[in-house]
């Protein structure tokens, strides 16, 4: 291989995914709750729709054409009738709340003390390790301000319930509820000056995108269903967890054009952001656990990647290979610091397969 076809990777970047490009990666818009209609057909608009991939050997996917086997899958989305709050980034929600001004969206730290730290973060190189050190220096500071120091308006306290509740406390000492549409408008105001300042790339990540007026939802390669011996078939955990989202969206969305009263609609909401946190993550605290009817939790998106059986650690660490073996490294005074002992019955059977070629024969020979 000559130097030239060599590429080295120099930086691998995370990022969040906007509306926009949820709906653009997306192939359908998943609207009924229902996977499969009375013949046993995957319903048009469900969450088993053929555009979303195929599993059963001889069909043929709805978006590329190809069978089961090589179809990669295809997202879906579903449209919410209100915005969500995601789970994963609720942290970050809270600390940008803190640090912004409610009146005027500027960071709540006086212009000089601004113009000090972008000259620091830029003497420092901007790496990663300087944002968050002088990030935790601003909430310290933003927290103990009371009044804006560029509008010269009075700043109220941001009171955090976990998993999901924000309040806003008056200067009567009452407190209002920050309803998700209500943080989503506040973090869509931050200018791109003050994000850069606290770490953000704003061509790929904005902080409004952390509410969520979109949810992706899985191909089916990623949440198959199976056919039990009696001819039943059985979804999976995470099928399952959006058929409760499907539903509850829907009431959301009749229930707002019915003219409910607003506390209803409001219980709702909080019933589609319950739904739509335990399919990221099915153990957050403070948050009940959503069961199957036997009683065995759901195993959604979280639980899928964390733990010693999970994806990564599971599925792509964890796999059995052949030709390799396991021994307790102990302490040996006959060893070298750099060396690992094995045991003797391990190393008279382990083997190191070598492939034979006409460069390498005359040495395989002698070793035979």
């Amino acid at each position: 291989m000559s130097e030239h076809n060599i590429k080295l990777i120099e930086l691998i970047n995370f990022s969040t995914l906007s509306p926009n490009e949820i709906r653009k990666y997306s192939v359908v818009e998943v609207t009924a709750p229902e996977t499969y209609d009375e013949d046993g057909l995957a319903v048009q608009g469900g969450l088993m729709d053929s555009r979303l991939g195929t599993l059963e050997p001889g069909q043929k996917c709805g978006t590329c054409g190809h069978p089961a086997l090589r179809c990669p899958g295809h997202f879906g989305h579903v449209e919410l009738a209100e915005p969500v709050l995601h789970i994963a980034f609720i942290e970050e929600i809270y600390k940008l709340l803190l640090l912004n001004c409610k009146h005027c969206s500027k960071l709540l730290i006086d212009q000089d003390k601004l113009d000090e730290y972008a000259k620091l973060i830029d003497s420092s190189l901007k790496t990663p390790n300087i944002y968050d050190k002088y990030k935790k220096e601003m909430i310290a500071i933003a927290k103990k301000t009371t009044v804006c120091p560029h509008c010269d308006k009075s700043k109220l306290a941001i009171d955090y319930t976990k998993p999901t509740t924000f309040h806003e406390i008056t200067e009567s000492g009452g407190a209002n509820r920050l309803l998700p549409a209500a943080i989503r408008d506040r973090l869509e105001k931050f200018s791109d000056e003050s994000l850069s300042l606290i770490g953000y790339d704003v061509e790929s990540t904005r902080p409004e995108w952390f509410v969520l007026n979109v949810l992706p939802i899985p191909p089916l390669v990623v949440r198959p269903s199976i056919t039990l011996e009696s001819g039943i078939r059985s979804e999976d955990d995470l099928t399952h967890k959006v058929v409760d989202v499907l539903r509850v969206n829907q009431r959301v969305r009749e229930s707002k054009e019915s003219g409910t009263p607003p506390l209803i609609v409001q219980d709702l909401v909080d019933l589609l952001q319950y739904h739509v946190t335990t399919f990221f993550d099915n153990e957050v605290t403070g948050l009940p656990q959503a069961h199957h009817r036997s009683g065995r939790p759901l195993k959604t998106l979280s639980q899928r990647l964390k733990g010693k059986e999970g994806r990564f650690r599971g599925s792509l660490s964890g796999k059995r290979v052949d030709f390799s073996s396991r021994t307790v490294i102990s302490p040996d005074p006959s060893l070298d610091i750099s060396e690992v002992g094995v045991p003797l019955e391990i190393a008279k059977k382990l083997t190191i397969p070598e492939k034979v070629t006409v460069w390498n024969i005359d040495e395989v020979k002698k070793l035979i």
